[in-house]
């Protein structure tokens, strides 16, 4: 991977039934270790660097931020929430792997980090894997705001959508743990949202989690009429 080497092998000593129920709260079963090495695989992709401060939203008990939070510089990672257990299980997990010394700043938020956060914080890099999919529309628009509040004026946020091009608009076909939404749109209708908020928008590629790379080929098939896709965002102004 360039430019990042990631300090993994002391994360995967975790006894299986703890490993277990921490995946229970983020996804399905036997996917911790893939699921992060993935994320560190494209976060490495895309060009983050250890002295870019960094915001995790969606954070789940630090999958990827335990890793993310050994190799940034201090003070660099922030990692945000809205789930209590999940919070509880990172700051243990930070506590137990002896991370405190990093300064990471993690946050439990049902407003993106606005009532945490003084507004003058901003960062170079933010990163919401599977976290936009799962909201509903008020939730998306919010994040959206977030993400163009948050963003340093140099800075990426990359992030994952569903995307259904002949959609009529946004819609939610169901949902995640009886809780989370399942949604998709137009990619213009994400664009358009990155534009009131002063980003533009720039789709990355086709996005699938369960590839080894993560990414898809335009042409290779799909199942439906709805394709997963990573764009990136960046200020306009």
């Amino acid at each position: 991977m360039t430019g990042m080497v990631w300090d993994t092998v002391r994360f995967d000593s975790l006894p299986p039934d703890r490993m277990a129920a921490l995946e229970a709260l983020v996804g399905p079963p036997d996917g911790w270790t893939a699921r992060r090495d993935l994320q560190l695989r494209l976060l490495a992709e895309l060009g983050l660097r250890s002295d870019h401060s960094f915001l995790d939203l969606g954070c789940g008990p630090l999958r990827a931020g335990l890793p993310l939070i050994a190799t940034l510089a201090p003070g660099q990672y922030t990692g945000i929430d809205v789930d209590a257990d999940c919070i509880a299980g990172a700051r243990a997990l930070v506590s137990e792997f002896n991370l405190e010394n990093r300064t990471p700043r993690i946050v439990q938020s049902a407003t993106f980090g606005a009532d945490e956060i003084p507004d003058e914080v901003r960062f170079d890099r933010i990163w919401a894997f599977q976290v936009f999919i799962h909201l509903t529309e008020p939730l998306v628009k919010a994040g959206f705001a977030a993400l163009g509040k948050r963003l340093a004026d140099q800075g990426e946020a990359w992030i994952t959508l569903r995307i259904q091009d002949d959609a009529p608009g946004f819609e939610v076909t169901g949902a995640w743990r009886d809780v989370y939404a399942i949604n998709h749109a137009p990619l213009s209708y994400f664009a358009g949202l990155a534009a009131d908020n002063g980003l533009s928008l720039t789709r990355l590629g086709r996005f699938d989690g369960r590839t080894k790379t993560g990414w898809l080929a335009d042409d290779a098939p799909q199942a439906g009429p709805v394709t997963q896709v990573m764009v990136a965002l960046r200020r306009t102004f």
